[in-house]
C-alpha cells in the first residue's frame, strides 16, 4: 500500500470527483467519508462473487478487492480514545 501523501490545504476544499495536478494525467479523488460508504458496497458485492464462486469472476475479484484495500486505507476510522478504544 502506498503511503498517505499529505498536501497543504486547498480553497474550497476538494470534493469526491475528476482532479488532475498540474500536467499529470487526470484521475479520480474520492474523500474519505464516500471512501468508507464505497468500502461496504464493494465488500457486500465481493461476498456475492464468492458465493457465486466462478472462476471467471476471479479478475473481478481480486480487481475489487484490491480497490477496496486501497479504499479502505482511505476511509474514515472512528477516533480512539487514550484507552485504545473507539469512541
Amino acid at each position: 500500500m502506498p503511503e498517505l501523501r499529505k498536501l497543504p490545504a486547498i480553497s474550497p476544499s476538494v470534493e469526491t470527483g475528476p482532479i488532475q495536478f498540474g500536467d499529470d494525467l487526470p484521475g479520480a479523488y474520492i474523500t474519505g467519508h464516500h471512501a468508507t460508504m464505497y468500502v461496504r458496497y464493494l465488500k457486500r458485492v465481493l461476498r456475492a462473487l464468492n458465493i457465486a464462486n466462478h472462476e471467471e469472476f476471479e479478475v473481478t475479484r481480486t480487481a475489487l478487492e484490491r480497490l477496496a484495500a486501497q479504499l479502505e486505507h482511505s476511509a474514515i476510522k472512528p477516533k480512539q480514545s487514550a484507552e485504545g478504544t473507539a469512541e
